[in-house]
């Protein structure tokens, strides 16, 4: 479930036009280039609370569309 949930994280961040950057550093992944990664020592934490923000309430049912799923009558 919890991979799921991280999934439908990033794939939401990057529709609502969220930077990169800031979706990875939320996940906390790790970035692969060892150079870009020994000079990215900021969590950049002030921008990503806006993201989370929306993220929270997009959860929440506060935003968004919420497309109900219907199955198919055989």
């Amino acid at each position: 479930m919890v991979h799921g949930f991280r999934t439908s994280f990033k794939g939401w961040s990057l529709a609502a036009g969220w930077p990169d950057t800031l979706s990875e550093l939320a996940l906390a992944h790790v970035d692969r280039d060892k150079v870009r990664a020994a000079y990215a020592r900021d969590d950049l934490l002030d921008q990503r609370r806006p993201m989370m923000e929306a993220w929270g309430r997009f959860c929440a049912g506060q935003e968004g569309a919420v497309v109900p799923l219907r199955r198919k009558a055989p």
